[in-house]
């Protein structure tokens, strides 16, 4: 799946989730805004893994995103 995801994705994918995440206040915000947006913590935590393990985040980029998303929760 992760191969998959990264020849979907390409560099496209990967600029716009670097420009998302591009520091911990803005991967905070963006995983509030998603997690707003789709309604579900769980669903972007699961996008956020994948996107890790496909290598289009890097590992701070994704804490940052996933602790968004348990504040959009709330």
């Amino acid at each position: 799946m992760s191969d998959a995801l990264l020849l979907l994705a390409g560099n496209k994918m990967r600029n716009i989730l670097a420009t998302m995440t591009s520091n911990r206040f803005l991967g905070i915000t963006t995983g509030f805004l998603i997690t707003s947006v789709i309604q579900s913590s769980s669903a972007t935590t699961l996008m956020v893994v994948s996107f890790s393990n496909a290598s289009l985040l890097t590992l701070a980029e994704s804490i940052s995103v996933i602790m968004g998303a348990n504040i959009g929760l709330r």
